[in-house]
């Protein structure tokens, strides 16, 4: 959970939701409204490579044809998160495989 606390009001969250079938991004204002969002369908059958290629790709043309001062990020994936592996562990629908590295 991202905290507002602290925020200026000319500052803004970048969220990302790498979902099972589609990469959904979007940026937000303190008050939690989406200013602007981009969806994405994921391929079918791609590896893991291939969606962190496409997730830091798509963020990385998010961030620059915006205006705002991103200040935070948070992201959600669907499965378990490894953090002492650095792996995510799912088997999502648009993957190959069950886990991809951090």
């Amino acid at each position: 959970m991202i905290s507002m606390q602290n925020f200026k009001e000319d500052e803004h969250v970048l969220g990302i939701d790498i979902g099972g079938s589609k990469l959904l991004l979007g940026i937000l204002n303190k008050r939690g409204e989406i200013l602007t969002r981009r969806n994405y369908k994921w391929p079918e059958n791609m590896t893991g490579d291939q969606v962190i290629q496409t997730l830091m790709e798509k963020t990385k043309e998010m961030l620059e044809s915006n205006k705002y001062e991103i200040s935070r990020a948070g992201a959600a994936i669907p499965g378990l998160a490894d953090k002492e592996k650095g792996l995510w562990i799912y088997r999502a629908a648009a993957l190959k495989q069950e886990s991809a590295a951090l």
